[in-house]
């Protein structure tokens, strides 16, 4: 609240809001989490790679719900 230019400084231009409250924080040191509990980050590629099936099986159910409802 005390510090207006602080305040000033995180106001995204693209955001309508206005933020009311910072806090800063000092990091005096850091330690990175054990691998075993992060998750895996898959690129663009290998997303669509492991959705295409599914989305070709709901492409085939979708087509078959549309020839029933046809009937």
């Amino acid at each position: 609240d005390d510090d207006p230019e602080l305040i000033a400084r995180l106001k995204d231009d693209d955001y309508s809001g206005v933020p009311e409250q910072a806090m800063v924080f000092t990091v005096t040191a850091w330690d990175v989490n054990c691998p075993q509990h992060i998750p895996r980050l898959f690129d663009q590629d290998q997303v669509s790679a492991m959705v295409a099936p599914l989305t070709q099986r709901i492409e085939a159910l979708e087509a078959q719900l549309h020839i029933a409802q046809a009937s």
